[in-house]
């Protein structure tokens, strides 16, 4: 992430590119029946990374110098022959690397993702290069990138798309992960260095190759070692992320149960569609003693992951979590019955594509008529839908009044490294096509109850968030209307 790593993946990367050297490229060719075939395909290679005829990017990357362009040429050289022509070439000196079956427990899916912008090609087609690279410069090149974290990182987990890491913060005198601080004090929490350190925590995070600088997921790690889900997903810091937004959908309910002058009763039921590595579904069931929390996740090597790497499986065991693995869609179509009337929060967490009118998440049908009709029926008297909304400010206003949302939250700054922070404070990001991305939480409920309300509702709750006031100056009930 930008914290802690910045561009410090670069570092290394030439060295790796520089492994697939000459003359074993001259060696293939030399054992090759065309040589022709060969030649014209590494010249193809090298226009193909001036053209960009394999991604569409207007210019190279600024640090791709002749050296770095010709070595990544040769790299392509070897694929292109076997992609555009057929002809696979022999299996010399750089196709030395690691049996099939290893392949996945090595570090090629993230070196794919640190060097595939580099190389001006998609993930795959890197991934699918790096098999020329041999093991031990791909481990070279990871430990190249981890170093320049002054061993704030280490990589726990990596296959093919995903990625776990363990990332040390500083904790300075008088601060915790989860005390509230101001935007000034945040600042106390950095990547972990050798001045003036007083404490530390791991933050476990897990990542997709092809995304690397995003945090899916992310949790604390105690002293022992052992996963603390008694802390909420943090907000800042080198592994945040916004999930914790969902959780105001708790607050909210007992704030429109109070308009309404009824109890939010306990225990809960909750149901988190799109839980990632479960780590908000686990706080939750962590500070909820007598909650339910059922969990829905499409990737099924996320889902185990969560298992393995985030503490899930322990907490399994003991009745009051389920996590299934399939589509949030299906699963809720063939629920139907068991859901009817028994859901208190619905939290919607699921990823998109995108759509051309601007709104990469959640899904399109989400804000259709036949869903939020299939929500409402999930719901028990008294319960609220809270849906994570990402895309341009139009296409998330527009969704916030498709779903007859009755408050919006903005997304606030989420780390002190956070530049792309508007003037209102809250967290943006620009689109590949130039677009300002804002980031919101919709929540859909029977009243429309301001901030002050939440916030009463909030010292009453266990903690939620890592600073109650940063989110709270983003709400807004009802959301604003489209521009």
């Amino acid at each position: 992430t930008p914290c802690a790593r910045g561009h410090a993946h670069r570092l290394g990367i030439a060295r790796l590119l520089q492994t697939v050297s000459l003359s074993k490229y001259l060696y293939a060719s030399h054992r090759h029946q065309d040589c022709a075939v060969f030649g014209g395909v590494l010249c193809g290679a090298t226009s193909a990374l001036r053209c960009n005829s394999l991604r569409c990017h207007s210019t190279k990357p600024p640090d791709m110098t002749p050296e770095r362009e010709g070595a990544a040429s040769l790299i392509l050289a070897a694929a292109l022959c076997e992609k555009e022509t057929g002809s696979t070439l022999p299996h010399g000196p750089h196709r030395a690397v690691l049996p099939k079956h290893e392949v996945e427990v090595c570090v090629r899916g993230l070196v794919a993702g640190l060097v595939y912008g580099d190389l001006e090609v998609t993930f795959t087609e890197a991934y699918e290069l790096l098999e020329a690279v041999e093991s031990s410069d791909l481990d070279e090149a990871q430990e190249s990138w981890t170093s320049a974290t002054d061993g704030a990182v280490t990589i726990v987990h990596c296959s093919k798309n995903l990625s776990v890491m363990d990332t040390a913060v500083e904790i300075h005198a008088n601060t915790s992960i989860t005390e509230p601080r101001t935007f000034s004090s945040n600042a106390s929490i950095s990547p972990l260095s050798t001045q003036s350190q007083t404490s530390n925590v791991v933050l476990r995070s897990l990542h997709f190759n092809d995304t690397l600088d995003l945090v899916q997921s992310s949790v604390a790690v105690n002293a022992s070692g052992c996963i603390d889900h008694s802390q909420p997903p943090p907000l800042w810091g080198p592994a945040g992320t916004a999930v914790q937004g969902l959780s105001l959908a708790l607050p909210f309910r007992a704030a429109c149960a109070n308009a309404r002058g009824s109890a939010a009763d306990a225990p809960l039921s909750i149901v988190v569609l799109g839980a990632g590595a479960c780590t908000l579904p686990a706080h939750l069931h962590a500070v909820f003693t007598t909650a339910t929390i059922t969990a829905i996740e499409l990737d099924e090597d996320v889902a185990q992951i969560a298992r393995t790497h985030f503490g899930i499986a322990m907490i399994e065991d003991g009745g009051r979590f389920r996590l299934h693995e399939g589509c949030a869609f299906a699963w809720t179509e063939a629920n139907l019955v068991q859901l009817s009337r028994s859901v208190d929060v619905l939290m919607v967490d699921m990823q998109f594509g995108g759509d051309p009118s601007g709104l990469l998440a959640p899904p399109s049908e989400i804000i259709l008529p036949h869903w939020q009709d299939y929500f409402l029926s999930f719901l028990a008297d008294g319960g609220v839908v809270a849906i994570n909304t990402v895309g341009t400010e139009e296409a998330v206003l527009e969704a916030a009044r498709c779903v007859e949302a009755s408050a919006l939250c903005w997304v606030p700054q989420m780390s002190t490294c956070d530049t792309s922070t508007d003037h209102e404070g809250r967290h943006t990001a620009v689109s590949t096509s130039g677009s300002k991305i804002v980031h919101a939480v919709l929540m859909c409920g029977s009243s429309a109850v301001d901030a002050n309300a939440v916030a009463a509702e909030l010292t009453a709750l266990p903690l939620l968030l890592d600073h109650p006031d940063t989110w709270l100056e983003q709400w807004h009930s009802p959301p604003p209307n489209a521009p």
